[in-house]
């Protein structure tokens, strides 16, 4: 909502000036009659060239009727003509912002903001506007202060809670953000947006019944709305409710087919009920409209790793691994499915990336020098710890190379499950 045009301020209007006077145009903006204000404004402005209020008010009358490049004009040469003046660089900032012409429009705002003349509820709206532009720039911890700033003098805006909790979960400080979701719902309760947004926060923080609660009041209210419907799908699939879920996610892509999430996270929920084939095909349509999303090309080598096609799940693991080489769980699964092709030498190599995934298991107080890799030349220690980190058949099979290593001079220790530690003392 564009904020209304004030009526100019008193002026003698000139003899030669019959029909449209300052008291006409201000009446033509009470009534939001634009085409009419328009048209005293303009005439008004032939006569009152250096009027800065009236160029101000004749912009906001060409942005209300979609004019922007006439109404930053406007604003421009009231600027111009008064700089000391705080309304027209916020004006022209709101225009700015509104364009996504987003670094221009926070210059607009921190000079209008630099102006003695901004005050009261202008002040807050520029402070408030300063830092919606600054998270919409990706500088959260900037908005975040912007926010808490305009707080200080406006407690009672549910927006100001609302985007101050979008900045928090931006920053991933969910239980914050949570609450300041929670100050907005309070001063204005049919917030759908905060209630939303406060669920997908509750998400993050594992706590799914609430999340999937107010889901549950958001699709109620907007049945029609697609991203509600995939985030209570999300949460009745991590409550367990894979049925409903799929139901829920089936909805949302009827809504809106090209959410690569949702065809995402339904082809999870139809590989962890055992559908492996439907899976794929979800997987499919997720990197078709996402072809950069690793997660679908990784989600899809699992299923096909699952049905046993192995050449295509490397393939789709050799592609997830290209788009995100830092991710190691890519890795390690296509380590196994190298193993599971009989690929030995590739899997093996491929099977040290687990030490990526999570550290060695070792008890408390148990200090280890550098790893061996098993190559050429022995420990200059001449001592070697072996930790058992896989289950008890893989343990016992290894061990057997024991006397291997052991026969090029090192003393030998195992860490082993208690359950072996008798019978591998020998």
């Amino acid at each position: 909502m564009f904020p209304a045009p004030a009526p100019c301020a008193a002026a003698a209007a000139r003899p030669d000036e019959p029909v449209w006077t300052f008291e006409l145009a201000a009446d033509r903006i009470r009534q939001g009659d634009w085409p009419q204000a328009r048209t005293a404004c303009q005439a008004l402005l032939q006569a009152h060239p250096a009027h800065t209020e009236l160029r101000c008010n004749l912009g906001l009358i060409e942005q209300l009727l979609g004019s922007s490049e006439a109404a930053q004009g406007h604003f421009s040469r009231a600027i111009e003509l008064d700089p000391s003046a705080p309304r027209p660089y916020l004006l022209r900032a709101d225009l700015l912002k509104l364009g996504r012409h987003l670094p221009a429009a926070l210059d607009d705002y921190d000079t209008a903001l630099r102006q003695p003349g901004l005050q009261g509820p202008e002040r807050a709206h520029a402070q408030t506007n300063r830092a919606s532009t600054l998270h919409a720039l990706g500088r959260h911890h900037e908005a975040l202060t912007g926010f808490d700033e305009a707080l200080l003098s406006d407690v009672d805006t549910p927006g100001l809670h609302y985007n101050r909790g979008n900045a928090l979960r931006s920053l991933g400080r969910h239980q914050e953000a949570v609450e300041s979701f929670d100050r907005a719902l309070a001063l204005d309760p049919q917030d759908t947006q905060a209630d939303f947004n406060r669920a997908l926060s509750l998400g993050h923080l594992g706590r799914w019944q609430a999340a999937l609660e107010a889901t549950t009041r958001v699709v109620n209210l907007q049945p029609d709305n697609a991203e509600a419907h995939r985030a209570l799908a999300d949460g009745l699939k991590n409550v367990g409710r894979g049925e409903a879920a799929l139901e829920a996610y089936d909805r949302a892509l009827a809504l809106d087919g090209t959410m690569a999430a949702a065809h995402l996270n339904r082809g999870n929920t139809l590989r962890e009920l055992g559908r492996a084939e439907e899976a794929l095909a979800a997987y499919g349509c997720a990197a078709r409209l996402d072809p950069m999303d690793w997660e679908a090309h990784y989600n899809r080598g699992i299923a096909l790793h699952d049905l046993r096609r192995l050449p295509q799940a490397l393939r789709a693991y050799s592609l997830a691994r290209r788009l995100a080489p830092h991710e190691a769980q890519i890795e390690w699964n296509e380590a196994l499915a190298l193993l599971l092709g009989q690929h030995w030498q590739e899997g093996w190599l491929a099977f040290e990336s687990r030490h990526r995934l999570e550290p060695v298991p070792l008890p408390p107080g148990v200090q280890v020098g550098p790893r061996w890799s098993g190559g050429s030349g022995a420990p200059a220690a001449r001592r070697l710890l072996l930790v058992a980190e896989q289950g008890l058949g893989d343990t016992l099979q290894f061990c057997s190379y024991v006397p291997v290593v052991a026969q090029q001079g090192l003393v030998v220790t195992l860490l082993v499950p208690p359950v072996l530690e008798a019978l591998l003392q020998g």
